[in-house]
């Protein structure tokens, strides 16, 4: 069976890349550099905000903010306010994310897409391999956040607790696990606390739990993380 499906996993994905431009489209910020291109969404218009650590710049454009969480790998989320021009690179999370109030001021945006591929929910729950082919209907696969930072963002932006990613490993071996292009080293999520613990012998998929890595059986019933 796992033979069969990995077909369907390795199938690859166009990519595309721009020359270095700065654009912004109405709340949506895209922002393309040498061989990278983010767009960043809209999370919060003012009055909330993700309670975090952050780096402060002063006096930045809302391009210019976003560009600089774009030249930072593991930036995922910043905020800018629209009076003070004050640009706040999240640092990073280690924690379910939780809000505190902010200026009415205070806009915080997250990434919503790189390199062109946009990374979105899917639109019902289901096990892991069909998560995977709902992707795939749309042109995509299941996505993998780099680290748990990004990953507690998407556990709140999409307002789930558990959310399929692209990883997998085949039933014989618990510690070989791969993404969707076959390959077995690439930058992941770190393991929630006793994870993976393959409960009952049949966890030979992967979600983001609570903003970490856990094992998953394939008859679970939850959402997945597109990238299309």
């Amino acid at each position: 069976m796992h033979r069969q499906y990995n077909n369907r996993i390795m199938r690859p994905i166009t990519k595309w890349w721009l020359s270095v431009i700065v654009c912004s489209l109405s709340y949506n910020i895209l922002v393309c550099q040498a061989n990278l291109a983010r767009t960043y969404k809209l999370l919060y218009d003012g009055g909330l905000k993700v309670t975090a650590s952050y780096t402060l710049y002063k006096t930045a454009s809302n391009i210019r903010c976003a560009s600089t969480c774009t030249g930072k790998p593991r930036c995922w989320l910043y905020t800018w306010d629209t009076t003070s021009k004050e640009c706040q690179l999240l640092d990073f999370l280690n924690t379910v994310v939780s809000t505190g109030a902010a200026p009415p001021t205070l806009r915080t945006y997250y990434v919503d897409s790189i390199d062109g591929r946009k990374i979105i929910k899917t639109s019902s729950t289901s096990s892991w391999t069909q998560s995977n082919d709902t992707c795939a209907n749309m042109g995509g696969r299941l996505f993998i956040p780099e680290d748990n930072t990004y990953c507690h963002i998407l556990n709140h932006v999409f307002g789930e607790d558990l959310l399929y990613i692209g990883m997998w490993r085949y039933p014989s071996d618990i510690t070989v696990w791969y993404n969707m292009e076959g390959l077995t080293t690439f930058p992941h999520p770190n393991w929630g606390p006793g994870q993976p613990n393959n409960y009952f012998g049949s966890q030979f998929y992967v979600g983001c739990h609570k903003g970490n890595a856990d094992d998953v059986s394939n008859n679970y019933n939850d959402h997945g993380i597109c990238e299309i």
